[in-house]
């Protein structure tokens, strides 16, 4: 039977990853205790956030969603707290071999296999802890730039696969992240997003943007590269922007309602008739306004999103209630002399007609008669050239006219809803953060348990490593690998040979240690 993967199962995976560096943190939820915003506790295999600071009651927390008061605490449900038996979640970042490749200007290429796992582990120089402060969710890096088009959101795209970027980071000291919501018909932007407005707004380019969260100065210096995006939920009331973004929200609302086909025909602003479907109860209901362009609808802005529907809506448009009669039916009528027509009076000019095919001067004996209609810019009828007068007509006979076309206000519009939970609910579902960035610091010779006078060409990520001697796992900020030249010195500093798992792997070029050396290495994983 045909199944997918679902794409939300990536940023699922980037954030349990990122979740297992609490796993350790946690401590059980106790009567009568001190809690304080952030500070996260355990109750019944679920794990809880404070979101406000105060001293817990008698009522632990067992709820499975949303937030419960207990004393002066408010408890917001994370997540079911899983018991992983297999790994134990104390990651480390490693530096490895300091002897030289083959060539060390071409290292080889790392392989997967058990063999290369053992001499990989004895190659390590040091093992520093990864802490949850080391990681971050991360989006691909997309910069605002003028003249650049941007996709607008659209729920029918799949794996996030717009031909254009549909999110920007804009260069602002705060730097926002904003969706691009809509793109004004497919033209580049001009005019730079900025702000943190909770509702999408519009640019002086035409472009509506929903302001999504921001990165703050201290992920700016450790995680945000010329390629990702730092970014995470707030999972508390910190005052921030995005924190007001996620939480105004709002669920079943209306994202845009795209023109597929303005019509025609239209002279004057027609009615919106907007029609949940039946059998829902809308909370609020949408609200938009039509634009037309030489009688064709340009563009529907939306002026409320509205709450609360389960599926789009029906728009219909309604023209206005004298819309049809001056369209395709002209009052025209002629002159004559001794039954030669010498004139045409033109009482109600019509409008929109394509290019005229035919002229019928509707009559009781006359024939003959040649008439030539004249058009101007706008397809408007403006006058008739006599070619022939003809014979036999009566002054005040009609004439008609035929473009081949009708009088139909033809139209098509594509109505896009937001996401289920609306705009700026999830910045990391919403616009796909599939990646980690890890970042540890190596400060000098990192109090002795790296020597600054070498090189090292091996970065590795490796979990629940053995502590020289035991069997107990490695839970220190650091410890010295097999490769260190101070490996033995004390073993309950050093990490058993051939002990834990590598979960990344990178040959590199020789990389230079010195004692006054601080650098910052950043992996990204992708899910």
């Amino acid at each position: 039977m045909p199944a997918i993967i679902k794409n939300n199962i990536n940023t699922f995976s980037a954030n349990q990853f990122l979740n297992m560096f609490n796993t350790n943190n946690d401590v059980n939820w106790i009567t009568g205790t001190l809690y304080n915003i952030g500070d996260i506790v355990t109750n019944a295999n679920r794990r809880y956030i404070a979101s406000t600071t105060g001293t817990s009651g008698v009522n632990n927390p067992t709820h499975i969603n949303g937030i419960v008061s207990d004393g002066s605490v408010d408890w917001l449900f994370i997540e079911n707290d899983i018991d992983n038996d297999y790994y134990h979640n104390n990651l480390y970042m490693v530096l490895g071999k300091s002897t030289q490749w083959d060539d060390d200007n071409i290292p080889p290429t790392p392989l997967n296999s058990d063999n290369n796992d053992i001499q990989d582990l004895q190659d390590a120089i040091m093992f520093k802890r990864v802490y949850e402060t080391n990681v971050k969710l991360a989006l691909k890096r997309y910069d605002w730039i003028s003249g650049t088009l941007y996709d607008s959101y659209d729920k029918n795209v799949e794996d996030f696969n717009y031909i254009n970027p549909f999110y920007v980071l804009n260069s602002e000291a705060d730097k926002n992240i904003y969706k691009c919501i809509y793109n004004n018909n497919g033209i580049v932007s001009t005019s730079e997003p900025t702000g943190q407005l909770l509702t999408p707004f519009i640019t002086a380019d035409g472009y509506i943007w929903q302001y999504m969260g921001s990165v703050n100065p201290s992920d700016a210096i450790n995680f945000l590269t010329s390629d990702y995006i730092p970014t995470g939920l707030k999972l508390f009331d910190d005052s921030s922007a995005q924190w007001n973004i996620q939480n105004n929200a709002k669920s079943g609302a209306i994202s845009t309602v795209n023109v597929i086909n303005g019509g025609g025909n239209y002279q004057a602003i027609p009615t919106l008739l907007i029609e949940p479907t039946q059998g829902e109860t809308i909370t609020t209901p949408m609200t938009a306004t039509v634009s037309l362009n030489g009688g064709i609808i340009d563009k529907i802005t939306v002026n409320d999103y509205g709450e609360g529907y389960i599926k789009a809506p029906t728009i219909k448009i309604i023209p206005d209630g004298g819309d049809v009669a001056n369209i395709h039916n002209p009052t025209i009528t002629i002159t004559e002399t001794g039954g030669i027509i010498d004139g045409v009076i033109i009482s109600n000019a019509g409008h929109y007609f394509d290019n005229i095919i035919n002229v019928t001067i509707n009559t009781v004996g006359g024939s003959g008669a040649t008439l030539t209609p004249i058009l101007d810019n706008d397809n408007i009828l403006t006058g008739f050239t006599v070619v022939n007068g003809g014979t036999g007509y009566v002054t005040g006979e009609d004439v008609t006219l035929d473009d081949g076309t009708t009088n139909s206000h033809d139209y098509k519009i594509d109505i896009q809803m937001q996401p289920k939970n609306g705009h700026g609910y999830s910045i990391i579902e919403e616009l796909g953060a599939k990646y980690l960035i890890i970042n540890s610091r190596f400060d000098n010779d990192e109090g002795g348990y790296i020597p600054t006078n070498i090189n090292y060409r091996k970065i590795m990520l490796v979990v629940d490593p053995l502590i020289s001697g035991t069997l107990d796992y490695a839970t220190a900020p650091k410890y010295k690998g097999l490769d260190n030249p101070d490996y033995g010195v004390t073993s309950s500093e050093d990490i058993k040979a051939n002990s834990g798992s590598i979960l990344y792997l990178e040959y590199s070029t020789p990389i230079d240690r010195n004692p006054n050396q601080i650098e910052d290495i950043k992996l990204i994983l992708k899910f």
